[in-house]
């Protein structure tokens, strides 16, 4: 009888530990493997514009969004974004600044060429109210900001005719006027560097170098920057 009541005791001593294991197990329902982990700062649409109504990036909090045109899942680990699409995916470095800009770099994997017109380039998350938090004007020097002529003559003055063909308007939040004509260009500054995107986000090959002194504008480069190397006057 003691032997029956011993082994009874032991078999409800294993099924209570059993059961104490298994709740503690994640199940299919538990919320922490419902998705991936997506840190918050990354959440939201992103743009080379702030203002833009169409972001290249959205990234939802459940892992969700757009990559360009293309729906997917985003995941993360550590510093590596990875976005997944059709069975095919690319992944990128990717850093925020203090400030709230994100930068992408290194576009690695079959889906890599839809990053590589955004790689390098500062992103800004877009709010519902229109505007970024950290529009590209806050990193475009006061006097970049205006309407420039061309100094054909390169006399350092304004000659007849000359101060009426726009060349370049430079705006505060980070639209490119060129003759005069708003086309949807852009474009970022880091430095003395000044990098033109085209409509659609696709950026140019290569940056201009500017120096200004005064009233006058030096571009240094190559006609690959989207930019006319020259001499440049405002009035």
């Amino acid at each position: 009888m003691k032997k029956s009541s011993l082994f009874l005791l032991g078999m409800l001593a294993l099924t209570l530990a059993f059961g104490l294991v298994l709740t503690g197990c994640p199940t299919e329902d538990d919320d922490s493997s419902s998705g991936p982990f997506i840190p918050a700062d990354l959440v939201g649409s992103w743009d080379p514009v702030s203002t833009s109504s169409t972001p290249q990036l959205i990234i939802n909090a459940d892992g969700s969004g757009y990559l360009s045109t293309l729906s997917g899942a985003w995941s993360v680990i550590g510093t590596t974004l990875t976005f997944s699409s059709g069975g095919e995916s690319g992944s990128v470095t990717y850093s925020i600044s203090g400030s709230g800009k994100l930068t992408l770099s290194n576009p690695t994997g079959t889906l890599y060429f839809y990053f590589m017109y955004i790689t390098d380039v500062p992103l800004y998350k877009i709010t519902s109210g229109g505007g970024g938090d950290n529009p590209p004007g806050s990193d475009i020097p006061d006097e970049l900001i205006a309407v420039w002529y061309s100094d054909a003559n390169s006399n350092g003055v304004l000659d007849q005719y000359e101060d009426i063909i726009v060349a370049y308007e430079f705006r505060s939040n980070g639209t490119l006027l060129i003759g005069g004509a708003d086309s949807g260009y852009t474009f970022t500054v880091d430095g003395n560097q000044i990098t033109m995107i085209f409509p659609g986000g696709i950026k140019a090959s290569e940056s201009i170098t500017f120096n200004i002194g005064g009233n006058k504008l030096t571009l240094t480069g190559t006609n690959n920057s989207g930019f006319g190397p020259g001499n440049y006057l405002k009035k």
